[in-house]
């Protein structure tokens, strides 16, 4: 602890130094000064944990130093020595803040009295703000220790009165009769490590609970548990309340609606089982649909008869090189499909079978061995999987027909991989797109194919697909009569003000004022 003290007489100052047993109160350092201008110097290199200081230091005051002191967000306690009896002068010390207000002359015994009391206020303040530091950290990591809890809960199925134990211990009081609402959250694109905190604050904001009402998980990657409880909770209005916080989430830019898949209101021992049905779910969602699923909501598709192309007819037309006859009506069929609700697991497994046993027919005519396919064209595991999503079936379907018409054209130059992304994104400037989606439609890794467009183009591959879409929207805007919330749809940007925002923030200006301005 230190110790300032100050007074334009030098024999004041020394015998306050001297006159009083410092070290027995356990003051380490004494630093004086004898004017208010060296007093400031000193507590500005100096950390001052109290001060002893005169009034009257012409041409300032004591007064003018506690009062800059406080400007400056310093909390050291203050004892002002004075030969002034005025009331005034008391009771501007008060109001200032300060300790105590000694009329010299005085005992040493005096001064040593005060010294030890403001030394015992400032030891209080100093446990004081260290508790409420650690109540704080605490608070803190008991959210993050929950969530810990229910996660290992989750993997490792321990028992459950162990379970509830433990989180009412972290301050999360779940019974075995509490009702409790599991929803899975998917995030469709590339996470970010505050994804789980935007989750938290517009959960409360829309749905009204606090952190001891709701729990949010970081499952696998672009996936987020969240377990609401209560007793008194209204269940019904939750597919509203989620309905604005997918908005909301897109609003702030934050990319595509997340997916909500909420389960029944369950006891804390069908936490388990729930899950896996939720992630059933999740798994049948092929198409990536966003939007909030009920449990009473059976998005998978029962009882719907699917009606397939004929194929046979597409292996004729490949075979006689209407290659981009077959690709428009393959990936058409497919957008039907999206659009009307009825890609799931099953139906994208079904066509992906008959679509690859239709591939291999056309390639055989050209006398292709199916491994030259995959060891030099398209990674296997690709296209063993392409049924399990909606985007990478377009992709192998994209893949499949350039492929013929590549054996009909004959040996053609070798584009790089930088060509093809920026050919891929030139074509499907109208799709909502991500660098993991170009980096999955050219069979290569994200970060790799970032690193590499970096070095070759000069421009990270994230900006210069906003660049095209710009581009892009910059020639509708001058050239078309398009309202501008279709000109934004159709560069990929479902969301307007998204759309307006970065437009604003490459040219300077909003869409409509560069549209009044390039007329």
């Amino acid at each position: 602890m230190n110790v300032l003290v100050v007074d334009d007489l030098y024999e004041v100052v020394q015998g306050v130094v001297d006159g009083v047993s410092w070290k027995t109160m356990g003051v380490d350092g004494i630093f004086t000064a004898y004017s208010v201008e060296e007093a400031r110097e000193v507590l500005e290199r100096n950390e001052i944990s109290l001060l002893l200081c005169d009034i009257e230091m012409p041409p300032h005051s004591g007064f003018e130093l506690l009062e800059w002191m406080r400007e400056q967000g310093m909390d050291a306690e203050c004892i002002f020595l004075t030969s002034h009896a005025e009331f005034e002068y008391a009771r501007r010390a008060v109001k200032l803040g300060s300790f105590d207000y000694i009329l010299q002359p005085a005992r040493y015994t005096d001064i040593e009295a005060a010294v030890q009391r403001a030394i015992a206020r400032i030891e209080d303040k100093h446990r004081t703000r260290v508790a409420a530091q650690y109540g704080q950290f605490w608070q803190e990591k008991s959210n993050l220790l929950a969530e810990a809890c229910v996660t290992r809960y989750l993997r490792s199925g321990e028992e459950l009165d162990s379970f509830l134990e433990e989180l009412g211990r972290l301050g999360v009081s779940i019974g075995h009769a509490t009702e409790i609402c599991p929803i899975l959250v998917q995030v469709h694109r590339d996470t970010r490590a505050d994804d789980a905190d935007a989750l938290k604050a517009l959960f409360a904001e829309f749905l009204g609970r606090t952190d001891d009402t709701q729990l949010i998980v970081g499952m696998e990657e672009g996936c987020f548990l969240a377990v609401f409880f209560g007793g008194n909770a209204c269940w019904a209005e939750l597919g509203s309340a989620l309905d604005q916080v997918s908005l909301r989430w897109e609003e702030d830019g934050r990319g595509r609606r997340p997916t909500c898949y909420v389960g029944d209101v369950i006891l804390p021992d069908g936490l388990c089982e729930q899950l896996k049905l939720l992630r059933k779910r999740m798994q049948d969602n092929v198409a990536r649909y966003s939007g909030v699923f009920a449990p009473t909501q059976r998005e998978e598709i029962l009882h719907y008869v699917y009606t397939f192309p004929d194929m046979r007819r597409w292996a004729r037309l490949l075979e006689s090189g209407e290659c981009d006859q077959v690709r428009e009506e393959a990936l058409d069929y497919l957008r039907q499909q999206r659009d009307a609700g009825k890609v799931n697991a099953e139906f994208l497994a079904k066509f992906h079978q008959d679509f690859i046993q239709t591939f291999f027919t056309v390639a055989q005519a050209y006398k292709t061995r199916t491994h030259d396919i995959f060891y030099e064209e398209y990674p296997f595991n690709d296209f063993l999987q392409a049924y399990t999503s909606y985007d990478k079936m377009v992709s192998l379907v994209r893949f499949a027909v350039d492929y013929v018409a590549r054996k009909i054209a004959g040996p053609a130059k070798n584009e790089s991989p930088v060509e093809q992304a920026v050919r891929y994104i030139q074509q499907n400037i109208e799709r909502d797109l991500h660098r993991s989606d170009v980096a999955e439609a050219i069979f290569m890794n994200a970060d790799h194919l970032a690193r590499l467009f970096k070095k070759e183009m000069g421009v990270s591959l994230h900006e210069f697909i906003i660049q095209e879409k710009m581009r892009v929207a910059e020639s509708l805007l001058r050239g078309t009569n398009l309202p501008v919330s279709l000109v934004a749809s159709k560069v990929g940007y479902p969301n307007f003000s998204y759309f307006s925002q970065a437009f604003k923030r490459l040219n300077g200006m909003s869409p409509g004022e560069y549209r009044t301005r390039n007329r």
